[in-house]
């Protein structure tokens, strides 16, 4: 592709990929052809590509001819069924028609994941709300669900820092309090809540430290 197919590609093309009539990925033009970009959730793999009609007179895939309507060439795009090329045919010969080569730009699944999972992880975070609590030695921990999956809590009590177990319990459904005491002075505990969902996978997993300061009636979180 030369400088001057270029200018005129890049007035025809749409910058955006569609999906359901909203801006999902990207595209770009250079002198290497047309980079397709998805969206960074690899999840959405179809997107309508839209090329206007005014200098484009006809546009194959694989001799497969579409007809613009209402002005544009609605293309599809599937990450899943990649083209390697577009046949471009200009208006009035106003420069050298070609085959557009076709790039894909692939989103990051590794980076998706992480993003998602921080996301998720901090959405089931805020929503358990762990409030914890000393009264005379003991000491309560209570707690919402992380989600609408949420089916069971398994509350585990170690003490710190050599990790021996004081108490595991089970607390189904609903708002949760766990109580674990009397716990000596200057002990520390380390409590763990982990919430899963009817099938038993584990959703979150939140670590919290409790340890008795100078004020009895206060904990210090960690």
């Amino acid at each position: 592709m030369n400088k001057y197919q270029l200018d005129i590609l890049n007035k025809c093309f749409i910058k955006d990929l569609m999906v359901n009539g909203k801006e999902s990925g990207t595209i770009n033009l250079d002198l290497n052809g047309l980079v397709l970009i998805q969206n960074e959730n690899y999840n959405i793999v179809k997107y309508e590509l839209q090329i206007s009609d005014s200098l484009i007179q006809k546009i194959s895939i694989d001799n497969n001819e579409f007809k613009p309507k209402d002005g544009y060439f609605n293309l599809l795009v599937d990450f899943n069924n990649k083209i390697k090329s577009i046949e471009v045919i200009f208006r009035n010969s106003i420069v050298d028609n070609l085959n557009l080569n076709v790039i894909y730009k692939d989103a990051d699944k590794e980076m998706y994941d992480e993003k998602v999972l921080k996301i998720t992880k901090e959405l089931y975070t805020n929503n358990m709300k762990v409030m914890g609590h000393e009264t005379d030695g003991l000491y309560s921990v209570t707690f919402a669900p992380c989600s609408g999956d949420y089916s069971y809590s398994v509350i585990s009590f170690f003490r710190s820092p050599d990790k021996v177990i004081l108490k595991k319990e089970r607390i189904e459904k609903g708002l949760g309090i766990a109580i674990f005491g009397p716990v000596p002075e200057n002990l520390e505990i380390n409590i763990i809540i982990s919430q899963y969902d009817k099938n038993n996978t584990l959703l979150i997993s939140q670590d919290v430290v409790i340890k008795k300061t100078i004020h009895p009636n206060n904990i210090v979180w960690r």
